[in-house]
C-alpha cells in the first residue's frame, strides 16, 4: 500500500526540488522490509551462540552492494544505488534464512517470499515509470489485489483475530 501511495505521501513530506526524491522511495521501502526480515533471524543466531552466519551474510551483502553499486549507478544513477541496496539486502536475508534452519525448525517459505518481493519490485517499477496515472493506478491495483489474494488465508486469520479482540 505504501509503494503506490509514495507520490502522495511525498507531496506532503517533501517540498520543492526534494519532491523528485520520491522516485527512489519504492525500492528503498522494499529494502527496508527485507532488512527488517533479515534482522528477524538475528536473535536465533545470538541465542545459539553462532553469530558467524550473521557476519558472513553482512559481508556478502556488502560485497553485493559495492559490486552492483558500481555497475547500477553507472547505468541508472541514484536509482542504481537504491537497487544495489535492495539486492544486497535480499542476499543478506536469503543467506540468513537458509542458515537459520540449522538452529530452529522454522518453516521458511523462500519461494513465497521471493514471489512477494517480486510483486513489490513490480510495483516499484510501475511507480517510477512514466505511465499515465490511470494505467499506473490500474496496474498497482491489480498487483495489490494479487498480493491480497496470495495471502488471503493469512489475512482471514488476522482479520478474525482482530475482530475477536475488538469484541472483547
Amino acid at each position: 500500500i505504501l509503494i503506490p501511495a509514495t507520490p502522495l505521501i511525498s507531496s506532503m513530506l517533501f517540498q520543492g526540488e526534494f519532491y523528485a526524491a520520491w522516485k527512489y522511495v519504492p525500492f528503498l521501502l522494499i529494502y527496508a522490509v527485507i532488512n527488517a526480515m533479515s534482522g528477524m533471524w538475528g536473535p536465533f543466531f545470538a541465542a545459539s551462540y553462532d553469530t558467524r552466519p550473521m557476519a558472513m551474510s553482512t559481508a556478502l551483502g556488502g560485497i553485493v552492494n559495492v559490486a552492483l553499486g558500481v555497475v547500477l549507478v553507472a547505468l541508472f544513477g541514484v536509482q542504481g544505488a537504491a537497487l544495489a541496496s535492495l539486492f544486497a539486502g535480499l542476499t543478506n536475508w536469503a543467506w540468513r534464512g537458509i542458515k537459520v534452519r540449522k538452529h530452529v525448525g522454522i518453516n521458511f517459505h523462500m519461494r513465497k517470499s521471493l514471489a512477494t518481493y517480486g510483486v513489490l519490485c513490480a510495483q516499484g517499477i510501475v511507480m517510477i515509470s512514466d505511465l499515465p496515472i490511470g494505467i499506473c493506478v490500474s496496474i498497482e491495483s491489480l498487483l495489490l489485489a494479487g498480493l491480497f489474494f496470495y495471502y488471503r488465508q493469512g489475512l482471514r486469520i488476522c482479520i478474525s483475530a482482530a475482530l475477536e479482540r475488538a469484541k472483547k
